[in-house]
């Protein structure tokens, strides 16, 4: 193929390279880039080998030079580099600018949802410990009225048996359990006088 333009006079190895290739944007670019300096050259006079020229370049009789399309293929645009598909990533400043402030954004909405139910938790921790405390204050006026009413019982046992020891039968008694009576019964009127 381009076996007159190598000075060594090999061929050209990479053939199953250049078919997949050969209808890329960037090659036909080039291509036409070529022709234009073989047109160039043509206009200067210089010689020009025909089997140098590429596979879809023609020279026609007067040494002008017209691209030929190849079959099938359509004008396709050429893919953006790397820098450029960089930048359109990016989107320059502004796309910073504005992906901050999303972030921003989501941060806030996230530390008031946060603080939202933070605060709840609160409360409910609140509503517990008043519903503790309203249980305790129960289980308190429980506890007071059992001890009131074991006062009562044993007041009420105690005055049963002050009773018993002020109607006493003391027709049966020997003279110390007499004088034992006698000094019991002084208690209770005493007691009972003091209140």
């Amino acid at each position: 193929m381009y076996t007159g333009v190598d000075e060594e006079k090999k061929s050209f190895t990479l053939m199953h390279c250049w078919k997949r290739l050969k209808d890329e944007d960037k090659w036909k670019s080039k291509m036409i880039e070529l022709a234009e300096q073989q047109k160039q050259a043509a206009k200067k006079k210089q010689k020009t080998n025909k089997e140098s020229t590429p596979s879809n370049v023609e020279a026609n009789n007067n040494d002008d030079l017209q691209e030929i399309a190849a079959p099938g293929s359509q004008e396709r645009k050429r893919p953006m580099g790397q820098k450029q598909a960089k930048e359109a990533r990016r989107g320059g400043d502004d796309a910073c600018i504005v992906a901050l402030d999303k972030m921003w954004e989501k941060k806030e909405v996230s530390d008031w949802e946060r603080d939202k139910q933070r605060k709840e938790r609160y409360m409910a921790a609140i509503e517990v410990d008043k519903a503790a405390l309203e249980v305790q204050k129960a289980s308190l006026e429980l506890e007071k009225k059992r001890l009131s009413n074991e006062e009562k019982k044993v007041e009420a046992d105690l005055l049963k048996e002050e009773k018993e020891i002020m109607l006493a039968d003391t027709s049966s008694l020997d003279p110390m359990q007499l004088q034992w009576l006698d000094i019991m019964k002084k208690n209770i009127l005493a007691r009972h006088m003091a209140n």
